[in-house]
């Protein structure tokens, strides 16, 4: 492997399942150190997009599972694998990704961002308490090169009556903070 360029080496390496990275990452220092690249996660999901795998949760754990419109026999392929040490340790309820990076709401009303690719994962402290009813989107600010989480505080009183909050999670300063917007109809998407 010592006679490939780093393109080569980028390139089969992005090819490799998420789930054989760790023992990529310990082979030596050079494809550890590609593979915590920034660029490294978007080609490995660019290629993983190509062969219909997606998230999903299945018995409180996130899987990856090979779906395919246009096979007839099944929809699902029945070989799906879980994601990871780390999440099989979580009861996870909402699984919402970005980039290579997955946004998890836990049965104890825990938000955790997890980076599969590295290995890493960050708690996130709520501003007010987490809620089942929340919804949650994770993305990236290019202006500010820093990714960000959208939260939709949604709270119900004895009346019936709905209050609702947006929020933003910057992942770089660890800080919430709220948007000023009222919204009679809301929808996140």
């Amino acid at each position: 492997m010592w006679n490939l360029s780093q393109d080569m080496v980028e390139e089969i390496l992005s090819r490799v399942p998420i789930n054989y990275l760790g023992a990529v990452r310990c082979t030596c220092k050079g494809w550890n150190g590609l593979t915590k690249d920034e660029s490294f996660p978007k080609k490995h999901c660019g290629k993983a997009a190509k062969g219909h795998l997606r998230i999903m949760i299945y018995e409180s754990k996130a899987c990856l599972m090979s779906v395919n419109l246009h096979n007839k026999k099944g929809l699902v392929d029945p070989s799906a694998m879980i994601i990871g040490n780390f999440l099989n340790q979580l009861k996870i309820i909402k699984v919402f990704q970005y980039d290579g990076l997955l946004l998890c709401f836990t049965k104890n009303l825990e938000l955790v961002v997890w980076n599969p690719y590295l290995g890493r994962a960050r708690w996130i402290q709520p501003r007010r308490e987490f809620t089942v009813i929340d919804t949650y989107r994770i993305g990236y600010d290019k202006s500010n090169k820093n990714y960000k989480i959208l939260r939709l505080w949604i709270c119900y009183d004895g009346d019936d009556n709905l209050t609702s909050e947006y929020e933003i999670y910057n992942l770089k300063s660890n800080s919430w903070r709220v948007i000023d917007a009222n919204f009679d109809h809301w929808c996140i998407t």
